[in-house]
């Protein structure tokens, strides 16, 4: 799929919504991403307002991360 994502879900022409998508931010050090349980991005974000493949290298609009009971500090960080 799309950015690696599990599902990509279009928002009415708007942008895109999809799980467990990988993202960096270009001013990032390598190797540093995050993956967010659901993001939201504006079409208008995207260069072409299409998704890309592979790691999406522009923060979201939205990110939602769920958290568990379980989940430890080392997981939510």
């Amino acid at each position: 799929a799309a950015l690696g994502a599990s599902r990509v879900l279009p928002i009415a022409g708007k942008g895109f919504a999809a799980t467990e998508t990988l993202f960096r931010a270009p001013a990032w050090e390598e190797g540093h991403a995050r993956r967010p349980d659901v993001i939201y991005i504006s079409r208008s974000r995207l260069p072409g307002g299409t998704l890309p493949t592979g790691v999406l290298m522009v923060a979201p609009d939205v990110c939602v991360e769920v958290l568990s009971p379980n989940d430890d500090a080392i997981e939510v960080d």
